[in-house]
């Protein structure tokens, strides 16, 4: 399974200017490769999705389904950020 970093995760749920709502979330994450570290777009349609599965910043390893999505995800290590 592949592995990916995810320093954060952000839930949002708003409407925009013409009153449509938008609701989901998204974790902030990347991925090693032959440059260094590649940002990965981790976005869900709902709310509470990308905290559910990434609690704590930290490597995990992840199973993708349908069109690179994130299905589940094995935290392998947990780091501690002090920002």
């Amino acid at each position: 399974m592949p592995k990916i970093l995810v320093i954060g995760t952000r839930s949002y749920d708003f409407e925009n200017e013409e009153g449509r709502a938008i609701k989901g979330s998204k974790a902030y994450a990347f991925r090693k490769g032959e440059d260094g570290l590649i940002p990965v777009k981790v976005n869900f349609r709902n709310v509470y999705t990308a905290g559910d599965l990434f609690p704590v910043p930290g490597i995990y390893e992840v199973e993708l389904g349908f069109g690179g999505t994130v299905g589940d995800a094995i935290l392998e290590k947990e780091i501690k950020l002090d920002l």
